[in-house]
């Protein structure tokens, strides 16, 4: 899992200063950095090492420091995994009736 930075010290409104971790159906890459104030739409994968800020779109993969939307319309499946094309899985096929 990547870490989120932030301090633990209260803003004068109240709100801690962290990250909104509010992130439904998202997969945060290993050693990825997610800045406070980020809002991370639902359904995103951040790749391992981004480092995120600022407000990144649903169903879409970022990547990069700083973290850019690499793909967009991604339909994250279970545990983060993407959907295998016909391609893939004609390959795959062949490979095991092998």
């Amino acid at each position: 899992m990547g870490r989120a930075t932030g301090t633990d010290r209260c803003a004068p409104d109240g709100w801690r200063d962290r990250p909104d971790r509010d992130w439904r159906g998202c997969f945060i890459g290993g050693n990825a950095v997610v800045l406070p104030g980020t809002r991370i739409g639902d359904g995103t994968i951040v790749a391992a090492g981004a480092r995120v800020s600022g407000a990144v779109p649903g169903d879409c993969i970022v990547a990069g420091n700083p973290a850019r939307v690499v793909r967009r319309g991604v339909n994250v499946g279970r545990f983060g995994r993407l959907p295998v094309t016909d391609v893939q899985r004609r390959l795959l096929d062949t490979l095991h009736s092998a």
